[in-house]
């Protein structure tokens, strides 16, 4: 039987993603990534989406940055 997942799945699975890219990117570099390398590096088609995907990880807590800043992106919880 053919199984997809629904909606919700594939959005946790792409915030997941992000949070991952954003604590491998910050481990590696010392500093956060910026909205379009976390694009590229999440395999997120746009800007756009990133920026709402940041914004989810945001509201749960997850992370925090100032959107007027350059990489001021930090993770609030391991």
């Amino acid at each position: 039987m053919y199984y997809e997942k629904t909606q919700k799945e594939r959005i946790q699975e792409l915030e997941e993603k992000v949070l991952l890219e954003i604590k491998k990117y910050i481990s590696k570099h010392g500093y956060s990534p910026s909205v379009r390398d976390l694009k590229r590096l999440a395999g997120i088609p746009s800007t756009s989406t990133t920026f709402q995907y940041m914004k989810r990880l945001q509201l749960k807590g997850l992370i925090d940055w100032d959107p007027y800043k350059v990489r001021s992106l930090k993770v609030l919880k391991s």
